[in-house]
This record gives C-alpha cells, structure tokens and sequence, in this order.
C-alpha cells in the first residue's frame, strides 16, 4: 500500500517540477555558446537567469515539500487521505520517502546540468576533446574516481539520514501548527519553530558533534605546477592525493540524524493519531 501512496504522491507533485528541471538543461546546452559568442549585455543576461533558476529550483523544491505534507495530509485531500485503510506509520512514512525521491531527482538533474555544459564549454574552449585524453588518463591510472566512489558510497547513508531528517523535521512542524495546541497566526508558529528548531540542533551539532568524516592529503605544491604543465604534474599530484575515512565518526553522525528523524517522525504520528484537526 505504501507503494501506491508514494505513485500517487509523485504524480501529484512531479508536474510542479517540468518546467524548472526543462530550464535547467536548456540553459545548460545554450549556456556555453552564449558564453563564447555573445555580446557581454547578453551573457550578464544568461548569467542572471542562470542565478534565476537555482533560486528558483530551491524555491520550488522547499514549497512543494510544504504542500506535500500540508495539503496531502491536512486539507480535505488530507482528510481523504487519513480515512484510508492505512496505518499512520504508512501514510507519513510515504510522504517522507516521496519527498527524498523529488530530492533526490531535482539533485540528479541538477547533477546532469552542470555535467553537460562542463563538457560543452571544455569541447568549446579546446576544439577538440582529444586534448583532455593525458588529463582523463591521469584521473584513470590514479584510481582517484575509486577513490571519489568509495567516499561517495560511505557518505550516501549519511545524506539519507540528514535528508530524513530535515524532512521530518518539517513533518513534525506542519504537524504541529494544525493541532489543537495552535489556534492562530499557523504560518508564523511554522515558520518560528522550524527556525528555531533548525538552529537549535544546528548548534548542538557544532559544539558537541563537531567531528571530521573525512582527512585528505595531496601535495598542493604539485597541484599548483599542474596549472602550468596539466600533463606532467596532474599524475603526480593525484599519485600523492589520498583520503581517510573515520568510520567511526561516520556511524556516529549517520546514527545521531537517523535518531532525531526517528524522533520527529514518532511526534508528528503521535499528534495525528491524538491531536490533529483537519481543516
């Protein structure tokens, strides 16, 4: 059942994101020509628009999060939703799982953009994308993308857990401001308790969890003659570039987020099975 949640949860929030994630790939293929063949006016335009579409992506993404907890659990849609034969652990755990998908996918995309107008600026820049071969052969006989895959598959748990708990911190502060506990001014209550919440164990994270996950070391002397002799020096430096994960500290962090996403998401069941009142 969950499974039909989540399908339905995606197909009524997807559509909000066609258009930004359009805009994204086509400003990432115009982008270098613009770049290297426009008048100067023209590029501070793309350049603008540019600024434009991240803050837009950011903007979108947070306010769909928004009315995926809120009008999906806490309007007359919401109300449909909470009379289905479902438990509640389903019903919130879908709409935490549907928000890390659009995270995940909107990170994706994003992803891919830079990707393409990186490889459409280089091919611009040199003419021929045979000259960067010494470059790719260095990353590749330095086994540095082992490395950078080995630290992106230890890290990945750990932007689960701070990805579900930011969302159910969320959860828990929609949640709240449609309880009985609040009567009036909602969007402000919202909004002062997710800061403050946010801020709170934002410090707390700082002052008593301030541990490093990860220890690189390179020569950046060599890395710094690399500007001048890519093919020389970039095997060199990437030959002396290592990087240590502290397992331990890694798992301390992972656990401390997964606890406090447990934490809110148990409130947020708690105040919809005793305290929620649909508008």
């Amino acid at each position: 059942m969950i499974l039909k949640l989540i399908k339905h949860d995606l197909k009524a929030i997807l559509p909000d994101f066609y258009g930004i994630y359009l805009a994204l790939i086509v400003l990432s293929v115009i982008g270098p020509f613009l770049l290297r063949v426009s008048p100067e006016w023209l590029v501070v335009i793309y350049m603008l628009v540019v600024v434009g579409t991240f803050i837009a992506v950011g903007v979108v993404t947070f306010i769909a999060l928004i009315n995926l907890f809120n009008k999906r659990l806490f309007s007359h849609q919401g109300y449909l939703n909470l009379t289905l034969p479902v438990s509640t652990t389903s019903l919130l755990g879908s709409k935490i799982i549907t928000g890390m998908i659009i995270s995940i996918l909107t990170g994706f995309v994003t992803a891919v953009s830079f990707f393409i107008f990186a490889i459409s600026i280089t091919w611009l820049t040199l003419g021929d994308l045979s000259r960067i071969a010494p470059i790719w052969d260095a990353i590749v006989e330095s086994k540095i993308l082992w490395e950078l895959g080995r630290i992106y598959a230890a890290l990945t748990p750990l932007g689960l857990a701070n990805m579900a708990y930011s969302l159910a911190l969320l959860l828990f502060v929609i949640t709240f401001t449609h309880t009985s506990f609040v009567r009036k001014n909602r969007l402000l209550v919202g909004i002062i308790l997710y800061v403050g919440i946010g801020l709170a164990l934002s410090t707390i994270q700082t002052n008593f969890f301030n541990v490093n996950l990860l220890v690189g070391d390179g020569d950046l002397e060599l890395l710094a003659w690399a500007l001048n002799d890519v093919a020389l020096y970039l095997p060199r430096f990437l030959a002396s570039t290592s990087v240590k994960i502290h397992w331990l500290n890694l798992l301390m962090m992972t656990g401390l987020y997964a606890a406090i996403a447990g934490i809110f998401f148990s409130l947020s069941q708690y105040l919809i099975e005793h305290k929620i009142e649909v508008e």
